[in-house]
């Protein structure tokens, strides 16, 4: 095979991670995170917004695979971030309340 040809397992594999990053990332934001509506539509609203929604779903999942496996396994995502969107709502997290 000639050193400019890449080989079909490669391409296949490139493929199927592409849509592992769609369903995983593109779809849970829309699904779940409310960003299947954009509220302004300037370009650089909307890139913003897909930016910030992409920063706050990887520190959410980066959050999640540092709880202990115990508790990861009792519960889904989606308690863990309507617990966390309860907390944000009541204003808890800042300033912070002595315990």
């Amino acid at each position: 095979m000639p050193s400019g040809l890449t080989g079909a397992a490669v391409v296949h594999e490139f493929g199927h991670g592409r849509w592992r990053i769609e369903n995983e990332g593109f779809n849970e934001l829309v699904t779940h995170w409310n960003s299947g509506h954009v509220f302004h539509h300037n370009a650089n609203s909307i890139l913003v917004l897909w930016l910030v929604m992409f920063i706050a779903r990887a520190v959410f999942h980066c959050f999640l695979r540092n709880l202990q496996p115990v508790l990861r396994l009792a519960h889904t995502v989606i308690h863990f971030a309507q617990l966390i969107g309860a907390d944000l709502l009541r204003d808890r997290w800042w300033p912070p309340h002595p315990s």
